[in-house]
């Protein structure tokens, strides 16, 4: 079945596709909402974030709005993880809502992941009649949307609501360029953004590059890792000057392999240490592969080898756990591949909605089966590898930097029992993914 380009040359019409989105943007809705209202009863009308990271955020934010790079007015220091997401938040530090932009823009950034979601796999699921379309694109991707644990990384206050819109924009972007031969607009600010928010988002970048290049796109490809080494290699001489690290301190203290210098044995501890975790991924790449080996379309094999590669990417040098927040980027970047790639399998039944069944399963089983995906009270690595106290934050943050340190938070307490993990449910969606199989 040919693939219909993501941005049609006619206006689309709003019942098979803006309905559909619709619901899961409802639904989406719906559970932060509950989760809001969850956390502000727990904690007696306070808001906070299942995480200390934002307030770190937040605070080198306000410090970066007055011209100085670091989380204490007295010292330097590289205490977050992404590039771009403390100088969005610097322009709002200062408001009395700053603490809550955190929050809007993950939800916004989920919504604009929900849209891209909706719109790909209903141009995947066309072919049949428009009642089991409409079906199969909410299924998909109200479960797509527990898959990637949009409510939680949103409460999280962190970057990662970003790094996601970005990836899957990726995929679409290369989806759209391999099967019609455009190069949409928004791909080479994907491909560029993505490592600036999330160090991670390499792993999907440096493929797409490989993969513009050999199809004939080499000028492309080589504009944009201009820009990436530029933006990337600008930020690294930037905190050298200053000092510290040609990274920032909380990827070099949460990386093994950037601890053992690049090493080949680091590599290999690291991947050692990804199988368990990564069984999920391991999956996915075990599809990929038998893709890019059977007589498809060359659309198809490209998309196939590129998602393979960040896959083993992502084994060897990434890491898993913490909210699945880690390996998130790669995961919903995986599953939207595999529902493109088997797009025939779904329209090829009478009653696709039927064969959606079994993808609830296999699209959430990996956030509840990671070891290290549970929520945790301790003070970030980040605190830690600045060697600056959590209550030595400036006043705005010290009182809920300090409850932290001392005892964590309700909020905490009630993503751990409530939120991660409902086994009793994911057994049952389980036993139904067998069966819809």
């Amino acid at each position: 079945m040919p693939f219909v380009s993501l941005v049609p040359a006619t206006k689309p019409s709003a019942g098979p596709v803006m309905g559909p989105v619709a619901l899961a943007m409802t639904f989406f809705t719906l559970l932060c909402a509950a989760a809001l209202v969850a956390i502000l009863w727990l904690n007696q009308g306070t808001f906070t974030y299942t995480l200390d990271d934002p307030y770190l955020h937040l605070s080198l934010a306000e410090n970066i709005a007055a011209g100085h790079y670091g989380i204490n007015r007295d010292d330097v220091a590289a205490p977050s993880s992404s590039v771009l997401w403390p100088y969005l938040l610097a322009p709002f530090s200062r408001l009395p809502f700053g603490y809550l932009v955190p929050l809007f823009l993950n939800y916004a950034a989920s919504l604009g992941t929900i849209a891209l979601l909706g719109r790909m796999i209903s141009t995947s699921l066309e072919g049949s009649n428009e009642k089991p379309v409409k079906l199969g694109v909410v299924f998909l991707v109200v479960f797509l949307i527990l898959a990637a644990n949009l409510v939680g990384l949103a409460f999280t206050g962190m970057e990662h609501s970003l790094q996601v819109l970005l990836s899957v924009a990726l995929v679409a972007g290369l989806i759209e360029e391999t099967t019609t031969a455009r190069v949409p607009s928004w791909l080479p600010a994907a491909i560029v953004a993505g490592p600036l928010v999330r160090y991670e988002n390499l792993a999907l970048s440096l493929p797409a590059l490989a993969l513009l290049a050999c199809r004939g796109r080499a000028i492309l490809a080589a504009g944009c890792l201009a820009a990436l080494l530029l933006g990337l290699g600008g930020f690294s001489l930037y905190l050298h000057g200053m000092g510290l690290g040609w990274v920032p301190l909380s990827v070099s203290a949460k990386s093994g392999v950037i601890a053992g210098g690049g090493s080949l044995a680091s590599v290999l501890r690291n991947l050692r240490l990804n199988l368990r975790p990564g069984l999920g991924l391991l999956f996915c790449l075990a599809a990929f592969v038998a893709v890019a080996r059977r007589p498809r379309t060359p659309a198809d094999r490209a998309l196939a080898l590129w998602a393979a590669a960040a896959v083993v990417l992502h084994m060897l040098v990434g890491r898993f756990g913490w909210f699945f927040r880690y390996e998130i980027y790669v995961w919903i970047s995986s599953l939207v591949m595999l529902i493109f790639l088997f797009r025939d399998a779904l329209t090829g039944s009478p009653r696709p909605w039927r064969c959606c069944s079994s993808w609830p399963a296999a699209a959430t089983w990996a956030p509840w089966r990671s070891p290290r995906s549970a929520p945790t009270t301790s003070t970030s690595s980040s605190t830690r590898c600045t060697g600056s106290r959590p209550t030595s934050m400036p006043l705005r943050w010290e009182s809920t930097i300090s409850a932290w340190s001392r005892t964590g938070t309700p909020t905490t307490s009630w993503t751990s029992r409530v939120w991660p993990r409902p086994r009793r449910a994911m057994r049952g969606g389980a036993r139904a993914g067998r069966a819809g199989w």
